[in-house]
């Protein structure tokens, strides 16, 4: 990969700088100071990856986070909404397999108070068991109708082909009903005894951080926490397989079938990963991307066909995706198959190119625009364990990409021979529709 040196390259832009400070007793503040941003976005990261949970209450993580809001800093749940609603401020969790994330947005003369608040909750409320109870039979509640839904189930059906059933990458984040019954009060308090630490914790600050002395304020919050150092993160078990190989989940009476084509790819780390953010853009990233092109607008098969590159412990999933009628099932297979061998074999066209870098480079000062999607890329970095040294000169590496290098990576990450195909629809209507594709497993879909 060549980075241009001409004149238009010093017009491309870059990442605000990122800022990293250890406090003593090893929680990590990371700073991005955005100039007027008066709402200031607060990542709390847990580096607890979900492959350290206990096998026998995989789910625990989730509850945990749940949990830790509930009597916090001595309040009620409903005390606790209501005093970070006093400030104007939201709060959102996440449980992601490669940590926990709370994210706070709030205004600045507020940020004070709320870093109290939340500091408060991950300092480790009672947990009565009444209230994890309760929330495990919310969770299994969610199961249940997580069970019926062909995305999630298409979801877990490409993970497991991938990893092999029982991996945890192939299980949902919040654990399966038989694991998430068995956690208890006990089994949340020793998850978060041994992931809840300050040397295992990131505080992630985006906005005007100079005006309301952010720093300082994190300082004072969490400078006391006391807490062992980082816990240690088990080895990622497995390995990853490739295809080709079918799923059919069966939905009786579907006019529609769901596809997904994934396999594995290079995560945000690796070398290839500029080439291949270009070379999916031209893919299927966009509506006037080569998939949507073909499927859409030539054939008429659906409404859109995308492509996308999925995280996860560093790698990504390559996968292309859409709905389309039952009957075109196979031919709408073959078809994005067919793409994929037209671009090993000629590339991607000058314009296609062009288009790609316009929507990842040209337009990065507009999807950066908030505290909150510089502080979530900021997070997504962090959490993969990817440097942040990358960060400011990633969009000249972007915009250096050539055509050939973007469909040389497409062709690796989305080889048309290995691909696992997942497919949602009527089993009557498409069972005889995938000859030549690799050995086929049925699933039902209500079962």
């Amino acid at each position: 990969m060549t980075v241009p040196t001409d004149p238009t390259c010093a017009g491309v832009w870059e990442f605000p700088p990122v800022e990293s400070v250890h406090l003593d007793n090893g929680v990590r503040v990371v700073t991005c100071q955005r100039d007027d941003q008066d709402v200031i976005t607060i990542e709390w990261l847990i580096h607890a990856p979900l492959w350290s949970e206990p096998d026998p209450v995989r789910g625990v993580a989730g509850i945990t986070l749940s949990a830790i809001f509930e009597g916090a800093d001595e309040r009620s749940a409903l005390g606790f909404i209501e005093a970070i609603e006093g400030c104007g401020a939201t709060v959102s969790t996440g449980v992601e397999h490669l940590g926990l994330r709370i994210t706070v947005q709030v205004p600045g003369p507020y940020l004070a108070k709320v870093v109290r608040l939340v500091r408060g909750a991950l300092a480790g409320p009672p947990f009565p068991p009444s209230t994890i109870d309760r929330l495990v039979r919310a969770r299994l509640d969610a199961a249940l109708r997580e069970r019926t839904s062909p995305e999630r189930r298409m979801s877990t059906a490409l993970h497991t082909a991938l990893f092999g059933p029982g991996h945890r990458l192939s299980q949902p984040a919040h654990g399966e009903p038989d694991t998430v019954r068995a956690i208890d009060r006990a089994a949340v308090a020793a998850f978060h005894a041994e992931r809840f630490r300050p040397g295992s914790t990131t505080v992630v600050l985006v906005g005007d951080l100079r005006a309301h002395d952010a720093v300082r304020i994190v300082r004072r919050a969490c400078g006391d926490w006391d807490g062992p150092g980082p816990a240690g993160v088990p080895e990622l078990p497995g390995s990853v397989a490739d295809g080709p190989g079918v799923v059919l989940i069966d939905r009786p009476g579907a006019v529609q079938s769901r596809l997904v084509l994934g396999r594995a790819a290079p995560g945000r780390s690796h070398p290839g990963w500029d080439p291949l953010l270009i070379g999916n853009r031209c893919l299927g990233g966009s509506t006037s991307s080569r998939l949507n092109r073909v499927l859409r607008q030539s054939s008429g098969a659906t409404y859109g066909f995308v492509s996308t590159l999925l995280p996860l412990p560093g790698r990504s999933i390559a996968v292309a995706r859409g709905a389309v009628a039952a009957e075109a099932t196979g031919p709408s297979i073959r078809a994005v198959l067919d793409v994929l061998h037209q671009v090993r074999r000629d590339g991607f066209t000058d314009e296609e190119h062009r288009l790609a870098v316009a929507q990842v480079v040209t337009a990065a000062p507009l999807r950066y625009q908030t505290s909150t999607a510089v502080a979530d890329e900021i997070s997504r970095l962090l959490l993969d364990g990817t440097t942040l040294d990358r960060l400011p000169g990633s969009f000249a590496q972007a915009a250096g990409v050539t055509a050939p290098e973007a469909a040389e990576a497409v062709a690796a990450a989305f080889a048309p021979e290995r691909l696992f195909i997942v497919a949602a629809g009527d089993r009557a209507v498409l069972q005889d529709q995938f000859g030549g594709l690799g050995p086929t497993t049925v699933l039902d879909l209500r079962h």
